[in-house]
């Protein structure tokens, strides 16, 4: 399915506002790794992944979720904004459940890092994102008659 259709079955009725979806951002990035012992961290924050989870967990019916209270737990009382986001990310990647890194295409002096990030939410929550952010993202919507990826 096209992304415009993905975005416009979100908009429409077919779905329940309360259906949960499983969604997973993808991301990566390529760095040297070379001298940078942490260039995982760096990769993180040069990804997309950052900014795709921000664009989500900023939306004013998310400021209940899981994901976006243990970022403010992490932030520990800085200012909730993009740069704060991305610099936890970076430094505490590995304390943030549903993120998964790889490695691929190693030398001896670069590599691309790859990130996979998977969360829940609602097709209520999803309706409120942009198309372009609609579009980055893997859907699996768990209705009453089975899953549906989108």
């Amino acid at each position: 399915m096209s992304d415009n259709g993905v975005y416009d079955m979100i908009q429409s009725d077919a779905f329940s506002d309360n259906c949960l979806c499983k969604l997973t951002m993808f991301a990566r990035h390529e760095c040297l790794h070379f001298n940078d012992p942490s260039y995982i961290g760096t990769s993180m924050s040069k990804s997309d992944l950052p900014l795709q989870l921000f664009n989500f967990i900023s939306l004013p019916v998310c400021d209940k979720h899981p994901t976006k209270e243990m970022i403010k737990n992490l932030l520990d009382g800085k200012p909730f904004d993009l740069p704060h986001v991305k610099t936890i990310m970076s430094l505490h990647y590995q304390k943030i459940p549903g993120i998964r890194v790889s490695e691929f295409n190693k030398t001896h002096k670069k590599v691309f890092v790859s990130f996979e990030f998977s969360l829940w939410a609602t097709i209520g929550q999803l309706k409120l994102m942009e198309e372009e952010d609609i579009s980055r993202l893997h859907i699996e919507a768990h209705t009453a008659v089975g899953i549906l990826e989108l």
